[in-house]
């Protein structure tokens, strides 16, 4: 992904976090994503939470 240098020397981390999460958001991810959101009515913290979880980046609770 790009990001700008400023934010990188800011958050030194979020480069590897970005790295891993850039290839698990396909176009068609992102629109199943926004899919739920928009056309479920889910809360986008929910929808977030749960791609998180299911991909192993986060434990669920």
């Amino acid at each position: 992904p790009v990001v700008r240098t400023a934010v990188l020397d800011a958050n030194p981390t979020i480069a590897d976090t970005l790295n891993t999460l850039a290839p698990l958001l396909t176009t068609d991810i992102m629109q199943q994503l926004n899919n739920q959101v928009s056309g479920e009515g889910r809360e986008p913290e929910e929808v977030a939470h749960s791609f998180l979880v299911d991909n192993g980046l986060i434990e669920g609770n």
